[in-house]
């Protein structure tokens, strides 16, 4: 239990930013809470927390390491705290499931008001990057994990549900008059057309970029922002023009909020999306539930 204990306190000393907050968390001294700290980091080897005037930060051994134990963590607390409440069979804790905020909402969530309630389990979003969130669920703290990229361990069941189509679109201030006929037309409307982007190192736009302009940079970037939905949001506003993933604008290109300026599959073709589970959880009757609404959905 004294390991048990550790990690409870490193959490605690995480969520509060420092020892001392910490320690008042867990009702233990200040003392106590940094000898459990440091036990913790000599049987890790590594160190968890940089200390500062402020208080603590994860390093990026902590971060990593608190992010996988956070998820079984509060499941046993939520068990637990089920116990001293009196339950003799507690219900099961919520499923996670690791994705990006924009496809959470956009194409989850209409998937969600579509099922029978009472057949899905209670549900908690972590969102994160991609490498994050497979490390999550090889970790165990999430427990599906829907990515354009392939679950990375061997053991991990990985399914397809689904692509994702690119768009490019621009507000009805900036789109061409006319669909660019060539690739010439549209790198010069690209050449004089600012941009909105979600990353700088985006490898698909920049594919497409030099795909059209001979460049990986776009000749205007007026603005950066890392959620799909505020990029998709300034295009809207005139902005600037940006690639977007179809489940992020299809509905403000059907408003017509949103044009799109010339397919581009040619240029940009489609991604799968795939749903990684570790196998053991699809015994599981709510995951299998989760799983079996995520794959039905591909031959709707």
């Amino acid at each position: 239990m004294a390991k048990y204990e550790w990690v409870r306190t490193a959490l605690a000393i995480d969520q509060t930013g420092s020892i001392t907050a910490g320690a008042e968390a867990r009702s233990i001294s200040q003392p106590a809470a940094s000898q459990q700290l440091a036990a913790l980091e000599a049987a890790l080897g590594q160190q968890l927390f940089a200390r500062h005037r402020g208080g603590v930060s994860p390093t990026t051994f902590g971060a990593r390491f608190l992010r996988q134990v956070s998820g079984p963590f509060e499941q046993i607390a939520w068990l637990l705290d089920g116990l001293d409440a009196g339950a003799v069979q507690p219900a099961d804790p919520p499923i996670v499931i690791g994705c990006s905020p924009e496809w959470f909402e956009r194409t989850f969530l209409p998937l969600m008001s579509q099922a029978v309630t009472s057949d899905l389990p209670t549900l908690q979003a972590r969102f994160g990057s991609e490498s994050e969130l497979l490390d999550d669920l090889s970790g165990g703290s999430v427990d599906l994990a829907v990515t354009a990229r392939r679950g990375g361990s061997s053991r991990v069941k990985v399914l397809p549900v689904g692509a994702k189509r690119y768009v490019l679109v621009a507000s009805s201030v900036l789109a061409p008059e006319a669909v660019p006929v060539d690739i010439p037309a549209l790198a010069q409307w690209i050449r004089r057309t600012p941009w909105v982007g979600f990353s700088e190192e985006l490898p698909v736009t920049r594919r497409f970029w030099r795909e059209v302009t001979g460049s990986t940079q776009p000749t205007e970037l007026v603005l950066v922002a890392p959620d799909l939905r505020v990029v998709a949001n300034a295009v809207e506003r005139g902005l600037g023009a940006s690639l977007l993933p179809s489940h992020v604008c299809d509905a403000a290109l059907a408003e017509g909020r949103l044009q799109e300026v010339c397919p581009v599959a040619d240029l940009v073709p489609n991604e799968p999306w795939f749903l990684s589970v570790q196998p053991q959880a699809l015994d599981r009757r709510p995951v299998a539930a989760i799983v079996d609404l995520l794959t039905g959905s591909v031959n709707r």
